[in-house]
């Protein structure tokens, strides 16, 4: 009885349109923010949301009373439209809600004015987003606070007490810390104070989903050089699957981000990527040109016919020797005539246990190559190049 008394006496004459300061002296309004929860922090829509209690602390001489027995009042919501409370807003909220009926309010008020007004609140809030280094990239979300109507002359906020961050997971982020700032610019006529949460990227899904798939899209294209260099059906086959594949990752990398003006860290190093599978493949096509012509300037370019037979090519492939065969006949010793045997069918002779003798030619198949130069080089060239790139870049990006 005697809270409701001492509360019912002092909103007689209590007027909540006006702001409780004294005559020359702004007032002084002590803030403490408690993050409760961090449930997701948005890519694409580029926004943080959380739980968080805001916690006030000023002085309403209007509100104070003399007793030795009642030194604090707790009261609740209900008493929010009686008294003068601050009109604190968060300058780039983007959706927020209250839990006005499920405990959402904390209110103290104590003997000497002073008034202690905690709220729970899931906000939305905008967090602009620099990609440039993503997916190795620390973004920096931040909460403004200011008044609405008030400017400095009548109300001030100040920071007195430790941002609190309870322990919470995101897939994605780490929670780096926290920092505060206090706007100190004379020419700014409104109260503002912003306090600032930092997050590093996990970028372990990303080197899984990009990184190590461009890799091997890369090592697979230089399979080519190892191929005979007249194979160009096969090599232009795997060269055109390798760029095929890796412009499909380029797509499905950037499917969940927003539509930017300037490339991440992940685009540059699948574009390159890109670039080494697309110079191999202008490499098939050169060493298939470069063979060709060698082959045709081998046999004589301006002969009436280039094209080879068959026959052609085994006999060029191969040096064959045959026995001599002899029309049946006296045999010039009797030696002789114990060595040959008669054909009955073709009616020739032909010597006892003599093979067919096949041996290489020394020259090579026209237009075929075992090695070409070209392959050779960039079997060193290609992987040496990419080394260098692959140091680079994560040297400039970690």
């Amino acid at each position: 009885m005697e809270h409701s008394k001492i509360l019912d006496d002092l909103l007689v004459n209590y007027d909540k349109r006006f702001i409780p300061t004294l005559p020359g002296y702004p007032l002084k309004v002590d803030i403490q923010l408690v993050i409760s929860e961090v449930f997701n922090l948005d890519d694409s829509n580029r926004d943080l949301e959380m739980l968080l209690y805001i916690r006030q602390r000023w002085f309403d001489y209007r509100l104070s009373w003399n007793s030795t027995d009642v030194s604090r009042i707790k009261v609740r919501e209900h008493l929010l439209h009686k008294i003068w409370i601050p009109d604190i807003r968060i300058r780039n909220l983007k959706d927020a809600k209250r839990f006005h009926d499920f405990g959402g309010v904390n209110m103290n008020l104590h003997s000497n004015g002073k008034i202690y007004f905690s709220q729970l609140s899931l906000v939305k809030i905008a967090c602009p987003m620099d990609l440039r280094k993503f997916p190795m990239d620390e973004q920096t979300c931040q909460l403004h606070f200011s008044s609405y109507a008030y400017a400095k002359s009548l109300l001030q906020f100040s920071l007195t007490d430790k941002t609190v961050v309870k322990s919470f997971n995101l897939p994605q982020f780490d929670y780096v810390g926290t920092s505060r700032i206090v706007n100190m610019d004379r020419e700014d006529i409104i109260p503002k104070i912003t306090i600032t949460l930092k997050f590093q990227r996990r970028s372990g899904y990303y080197i899984l989903q990009i990184y190590i798939p461009s890799l091997f899209l890369v090592l697979l294209s230089w399979l080519s050089f190892f191929m005979q260099a007249t194979d160009i059906a096969n090599r232009l086959a795997l060269e055109v699957t390798m760029v095929l594949s890796i412009v499909f990752l380029l797509g499905n990398s950037n499917t969940s981000l927003p539509h930017l003006s300037y490339a991440k860290a992940s685009d540059v190093f699948i574009i390159v990527s890109f670039g080494f599978i697309f110079m191999a493949l202008l490499q098939t096509m050169l060493t298939y040109h470069l063979t060709r012509q060698k082959g045709l300037l081998k046999h004589g370019v301006g002969k009436k016919s280039t094209s080879f037979s068959a026959l052609t090519r085994f006999k060029e492939r191969f040096l064959v020797y045959l026995p001599v065969f002899k029309k049946k006949g006296k045999a010039e010793s009797k030696s002789e005539q114990y060595e040959l045997e008669e054909n009955e069918f073709t009616g020739c002779t032909e010597p006892l246990k003599t093979d067919v003798v096949f041996e290489p030619a020394s020259e090579e198949l026209p237009g075929e190559i075992s090695r070409f130069w070209l392959d050779q080089l960039c079997i060193i060239a290609f992987p040496t190049l990419y080394i260098i790139f692959n140091a680079l870049y994560w040297w400039y990006y970690l």
